[in-house]
């Protein structure tokens, strides 16, 4: 076992699960030189892919039932108010799906079992058999959790502070000559640019919940490796 302090091993093994969770090369040195580039952009998409899973999953969901109840409505030669209702229904049904959703759906894809394992494998590696240091590693984990956290209420703030600037110059433009219509046009050409802001930040925040659970499910894996067996009673 290495002999480090709480704050190093918990730092590293941040880092290392940074590697791990988001699947950047770090066995060389061009490799751990390239991951400053390469590591936010991978968490960015796998954040945005985990986001967006859902949606993407609604959205086939509606594609589907639309499609069959085009055809069937075209092949039985229905009204066209069966049309009407079925895109309605179309539409209804993803969103219960969504709502409704069984937990084991969502709450299982936001960590990858076999890299929870390496990292817990890793921080074994570290710690040696002394299993009673992982829950001082858990708590020194959650200090850095706070970090980032704060760093979350930051941006959210800042986009806040974005959608207020809209609605106060939006408020301003409308007292003009111009009036409401150039107003909502104001607002129209700069909402993509807020909601690309907004998309970032729910996906940044996805990708720490991926690092963050990991890293946590990985100390309870490495303190269960090392827990010992419990002799049977005689």
């Amino acid at each position: 076992m290495v002999n480090r302090s709480l704050a190093e091993i918990s730092a590293h093994l941040i880092k290392y699960a940074e590697f791990v969770v988001f699947e950047v090369s770090n066995e060389n040195k061009f490799g751990m030189l390239m991951s400053g580039l390469t590591l936010p952009i991978k968490k960015f998409k796998a954040g945005l892919v985990n986001l967006m899973q859902p949606i993407f999953y609604g959205f086939f969901i509606w594609f589907i039932i639309l499609l069959a109840i085009t055809f069937g409505v075209a092949w039985l030669k229905l009204p066209v108010d069966f049309l009407k209702f079925g895109s309605t229904l179309a539409i209804v049904i993803p969103l219960i799906f969504m709502i409704l959703a069984k937990p084991s759906s969502y709450a299982l894809t936001i960590v990858d079992t076999g890299k929870v394992k390496k990292i817990a494998d890793n921080l074994i590696g570290v710690l040696g058999q002394n299993g009673d240091k992982v829950g001082l590693v858990l708590d020194a984990i959650e200090l850095y959790e706070l970090r980032i956290i704060e760093r979350l209420k930051f941006y959210k703030i800042l986009i806040s502070g974005a959608w207020a600037f809209i609605i106060v110059y939006a408020n301003i433009i409308s007292k003009g000559e111009d009036g409401t219509e150039s107003a909502i046009s104001e607002v129209l050409a700069l909402f993509p640019w807020v909601a690309v802001t907004w998309l970032v930040y729910a996906s940044y925040k996805r990708s720490s919940d991926m690092l963050v659970l990991s890293i946590k499910f990985a100390c309870k894996n490495a303190e269960f490796d090392l827990k010992p067996e419990s002799s049977p009673l005689n």
